[in-house]
Parts: structure tokens; C-alpha cells; sequence
């Protein structure tokens, strides 16, 4: 988050504007994001609060953001892990039959969902869908976040499994009978989790073992 404010504050700043006002906007609808109760998709959640916050239309602050994402974003891969075993353990789900959906929390545009997903070098394309900020009405950890996307595929929950590294906001998909791991690189616990926690060469060994899907 350090990364991508000072980067965002810069891009702002470059495009005439006052960076500060602008990353204390965009930190503060993130928070209003959070809050969504699914009552309207999080990037009209995002914006209301923005354009009340600093006067600027979505329509003139969008393109703002958008160079943001195209020329300083990566900076902020600086801040990101990256696996071995991720490519290879999207390649062998997915050969295996397997629909994948990538739900990082619903904060962003897809333009940095992108980014990010090629910084762990792996394809949206890979995915059957992702929760970008423009098609989800609520974040982790509320149930709410998880419940929209079995909705959507009409998937029960029983049959999902959901592969994260933070206890609280990927755990919370059990509060609706679907299962989780956690991967041991980069988890984020308070205390001891509840859902098994694997490293990713266990996780990818775990991968091969599995039967093709039916």
C-alpha cells in the first residue's frame, strides 16, 4: 500500500493535481469499499466517495488512475512475492479440468489485477473469472464477497476450494461450508488458523496427485 500511494501520489502530482488529496481519497474509498454491503458494485462505492472528497469527476480522475496502473504500478512489485510453483500449479489445475476463479480482493480495476497476476506470472486469461472492483459488491472478509461468485456459477460451496494466505479474509469462506488452505510463504494469521497452511511445493505436489475432473 506504500508503494502504490507514493506511486499514485506521484502520477497525480505529474498530471497537475495534489498528490496528497489524492491518496488520502483513494485510501479513504478503499475503506468505504470494505464497508459495501453488495447494494452497489465497489467501484460506484469508490467513486462516490472520491468525487465528494475531492471535487474531481470520475471522468476526468479515471485516466489519471489509468496511466497510473500503465507506467508506475509496477513499482510497487517490489512489495510482491512471487513462487515457482504458481504457473505450474494453475498450468496442472487447469489441464486437469479444473474452473478456477481468481478472487483477490475486489479493490482494484482490472488493469492492476493484471499487473499483479503477471507479477506472480500466471494469465487472467487462465481464469474463468476474476473479482475486479467493477463486478463485485463487497471485500473479504465479508461472506458476502464469496457468496456472490458461487452465485454467479451457481457453484455449492461444498465443492470449492479456496487457496489464500490470510487466516481472516480468505478463512471466512467457511462461514458458507467451503473449504480453505493457506499457503506457509506470506501468511497472514492472527494466531493459529484454522484452515490448513502448506507450502506452495506442497501445494503443487498435492495438485499432481489429483484426478482429472468430472
Amino acid at each position: 500500500m506504500k508503494l502504490y500511494l507514493h506511486g499514485l501520489k506521484s502520477c497525480a502530482e505529474d498530471a497537475g493535481r495534489d498528490g496528497a488529496a489524492i491518496a488520502d481519497a483513494v485510501l479513504g474509498g478503499t475503506y468505504a469499499m470494505i464497508q459495501n454491503d453488495g447494494s452497489r458494485t465497489n467501484d460506484r462505492v469508490f467513486w462516490a466517495f472520491f468525487e465528494e472528497k475531492t471535487g474531481i469527476p470520475r471522468a476526468e480522475a479515471e485516466p489519471v488512475f489509468e496511466s497510473y496502473y500503465r507506467e508506475k504500478f509496477d513499482e510497487a512489485k517490489a512489495a510482491s512475492a512471487r513462487f515457482a510453483e504458481t504457473p505450474a500449479l494453475i498450468r496442472t489445475l487447469k489441464d486437469k479440468g479444473y474452473p478456477l476463479y481468481l478472487t483477490t480482493n475486489s479493490l482494484f480495476p482490472r488493469a492492476a489485477i493484471e499487473k499483479r497476476a503477471a507479477w506472480a506470472g500466471v494469465s487472467l486469461d487462465d481464469f474463468e473469472f476474476v473479482t475486479t472492483y467493477d463486478v463485485s459488491g463487497a471485500c473479504k472478509p465479508n461472506p458476502l464477497f464469496f457468496r456472490e461468485v458461487m452465485q454467479r456459477f451457481g457453484l455449492n460451496p461444498e465443492d470449492v476450494l479456496l487457496i489464500g494466505n490470510d487466516a481472516r479474509e480468505d478463512g471466512a469462506i467457511r462461514s458458507l461450508g467451503a473449504a480453505c488452505i493457506l499457503t506457509a510463504e506470506e501468511l497472514i494469521a492472527d494466531g493459529q488458523p484454522d484452515c490448513p497452511v502448506v507450502t506452495h511445493a506442497e501445494l503443487l505436489a498435492w495438485a499432481e496427485t489429483l484426478p482429472r475432473a468430472t
